[in-house]
């Protein structure tokens, strides 16, 4: 995912050098028209845990496994550091 972010990434700054800011903000809006839509209207994914989580739990054979690989802090205000499996 991080090369096509990357290449949009290029993409919009192409279009920017050769045609300015104006052209390149409205391609850009024009591109994330939906994406927009759905963050004014309060339907996007705010927390992608809880999004994963319930996706998965959509089909009974899926399980998510958390895994703590680092905990850091004074025993009464820990920081953990997990992984899913």
């Amino acid at each position: 995912m991080s090369i096509l972010a990357d290449t949009l990434e290029s993409v919009i700054a192409a279009v920017y050098l050769d045609g300015g800011l104006a052209i390149a903000t409205e391609m850009v809006l024009r591109l994330l028209a939906k994406e927009l839509t759905l963050v004014h209207t309060s339907e996007a994914v705010k927390d992608f845990k809880t999004w994963l989580q319930e996706v998965a739990q959509r089909t009974p054979d899926n399980k998510i496994i958390y895994e703590v690989v680092a905990q850091t802090g004074p025993d009464h205000d820990k920081y953990l550091k997990s992984a899913s499996a």
